[in-house]
């Protein structure tokens, strides 16, 4: 073939192949990772996630439902502990055994609140992570549920602290008269025995000022805190180092805010809200709610146990979760 007909046939194959390139390019997609990918093996990909997805979604469901179990079941029994504390206070005969449990039950409402808030830190500091996305949304869930489980505990810290034995202002002595013989004979003289009344309300307010003193240190310092961290917030929101959190930072200044207002009427309520009558019961009754409560308390504490070491499980596989889904969309608008 002479040369100038070779380059005649070449320059028409050139021109083809160019005009084919387009649709060629057209018919592939890249994905995250800036590969092409043509249409049928985005099916195909598609195809696999969605088995993948399934799977996963069928393990998140039943961890959900297994935490949902073990939630419910918890708040059932620390509700019938203070449905039962706050009838009952002390007699004379059981001297301060009621108000010793009453006071053993506010400690383990302020352990969990503990709890609550450690987790709710680590949400937090995940939360950081993430700007947008199906893991996001689902890390703020978590973290208001912590919050809420947090300003439950505390109402009812102040419920059941509501329902101890307040000052009452009763004669110190009661005073008697008796009769008496001497050398010029018979008469009659006085004399004081301490009141069993005054006797058993000093005896059992000193738990109630000891335990209304603890409430009223903690709440002072959960104000000092949030009011801490709000200047420290406040100093971020100018930060270049955390120029990617201020909605998140923004959101944390309003939640302490509200939060700070809410210790406050709780701290004005505890100091002005008149006790909740109770009715006392005996030495023998009060030593059977004891043993009663002392065993729901271990069984509360292996269920928070099993929530946690769940909770921690149920992360992990919805983070797997929702990290197939966002690759099932992205996926999907592959082909479009």
């Amino acid at each position: 073939m002479p040369m100038t007909q070779y380059f005649k046939h070449l320059t028409v194959l050139i021109a083809a192949l160019t005009t084919l390139l387009p649709s060629i390019a057209m018919s592939q997609a890249k994905d995250q990772n800036g590969i092409e990918r043509s249409p049928a093996e985005i099916k195909r990909a598609i195809a696999v996630v969605e088995q993948r997805l399934a799977r996963q979604n069928g393990r998140v469901h039943d961890l959900r439902t297994e935490l949902t179990r073990l939630d419910g079941r918890i708040e059932t029994e620390v509700d019938q502990i203070l449905k039962t504390l706050e009838k009952v206070g002390d007699s004379k005969d059981s001297h301060t055994r009621v108000a010793q449990t009453k006071g053993q039950v506010i400690e383990g409402l302020k352990k969990s609140i503990v709890l609550y808030q450690q987790k709710r830190s680590q949400v937090r500091a995940e939360l950081a992570k993430h700007r947008e996305g199906l893991e996001k949304s689902a890390l703020e869930g978590d973290m208001k549920k912590f919050d809420a489980m947090s300003e439950k505990r505390i109402a009812q810290i102040m419920e059941l602290a509501n329902t101890l034995t307040s000052h009452e202002d009763y004669k110190k002595y009661d005073t008697y008269a008796s009769s008496n013989y001497a050398d010029w004979g018979w008469g009659w003289s006085n004399y004081q025995e301490k009141n069993p009344d005054y006797v058993q309300n000093k005896r059992v307010t000193k738990i109630t000022d000891k335990e209304r003193k603890g409430i009223l240190e903690a709440l002072k310092k959960s104000i000092a805190d949030l009011e801490n961290q709000n200047r420290a917030l406040t100093g971020r929101l100018d930060s270049s180092n955390f120029a990617n959190q201020k909605d998140l930072i923004k959101e944390d200044l309003a939640r302490n805010q509200q939060a700070i207002g809410r210790r406050e009427a709780q701290l004005e309520g505890l100091l002005t809200t008149v006790a909740t009558p109770t009715a006392p019961i005996s030495r023998t009754a009060a030593h059977e709610l004891e043993l009663m409560i002392r065993d729901i308390a271990d069984d509360l504490k292996r269920d928070f146990n099993t929530l946690f070491r769940r909770y921690s499980e149920f992360v992990k596989e919805r983070a797997q979760s929702n990290a197939l889904e966002e690759q099932l969309l992205m996926l999907n608008k592959m082909l479009e």
